[in-house]
């Protein structure tokens, strides 16, 4: 595979000035919850690592926040190496935050650092995604519940308004907006119930798992079939019913699984590095 930033990436990547003089993008997130969370490094006060300290800290999330949407689009392919250096040299900055941002990719899941072969994009195969969905099973459907206990006045409201926004993204030409309002509408099914560390590991859940249902959506088509799978949530919390809301959960996780796994079994296979023969 070839390093990164061959001729095909540089044009995506070079924005000197986005990185020097822009301060972190807003990422559509509950409020109180970071989509990058920093890597905070402490430095005595006064000294030059602590006046660098702050910048270092916004280009790197910049630098993630501009690979993470590479990655998630495909337009860096999984197995794909991740050379620091190029990296550097494309966004006009030290290797220090790339490196910072390269590890808070690794903490995300989308890239993995191996020795020998360096940092490479992390591998997308249909164990990862069972395995994703498994766990995703596990948790959310109890949020979901609780936040049917706490929610207040005007919830079920803004739960329907949240689905009507997603499909009026159906019909965009592409998925990028479709993704941010499928999203928020989760974001809006537990937010009355989710803690601070609950958001943070749903996010990165989530954020795994988005590398997948993109492959789904990437038609007006399927963007409504998948759409449609949602409003039977509404309806489940509208009932009130705590047990027909966790079914209603699983069944929507489980559904999900199928549509994302049923036509792109074969392509996961094939990129799961687990099996291919010595």
């Amino acid at each position: 595979m070839a390093p990164l930033l061959g001729a095909r990436h540089r044009s995506v990547l070079h924005y000197h000035g986005e990185v020097a003089g822009r301060q972190e993008p807003k990422r559509s997130a509950p409020d109180g919850v970071s989509s990058v969370p920093g890597n905070h490094t402490s430095a005595a006060p006064g000294s030059g690592a602590a006046q660098d300290a702050p910048m270092r800290r916004t280009v790197a999330a910049v630098v993630a926040d501009r690979l993470r949407t590479m990655i998630l689009h495909g337009e860096l392919p999984p197995g794909e190496r991740v050379v620091v250096q190029p990296l550097a040299d494309a966004f006009g900055v030290s290797q220090i935050p790339i490196r910072e941002a390269l590890r808070q990719l690794q903490a995300e899941g989308l890239v993995i650092n191996e020795p020998q072969r360096g940092v490479t994009v992390a591998p997308m195969s249909a164990q990862d995604l069972l395995d994703l969905y498994e766990f995703r099973r596990l948790i959310e459907p109890e949020i979901t519940v609780r936040a049917l206990a706490r929610a207040g006045p005007g919830w079920d409201r803004e739960l329907r308004c949240a689905l009507q926004r997603l499909y009026d993204t159906i019909d965009d030409p592409g998925s990028d907006r479709y993704m941010r309002e499928h999203s928020e509408f989760h974001w809006a099914l537990i937010a009355p119930a989710a803690t601070p560390v609950m958001r943070r590991t749903i996010e990165q859940l989530w954020q795994m798992s988005e590398r997948y249902i993109r492959l789904t959506v990437a038609s007006r088509e399927h963007r409504r079939v998948y759409a449609n799978h949602h409003k039977p949530l509404v309806d489940a919390l509208a009932s009130g019913d705590p047990d027909r809301v966790r079914d209603e959960m699983i069944r929507h996780l489980s559904e999900a699984e199928e549509l994302v796994l049923g036509p792109h079994e074969d392509t996961f296979s094939a990129q799961d590095p687990s099996r291919t023969s010595a």
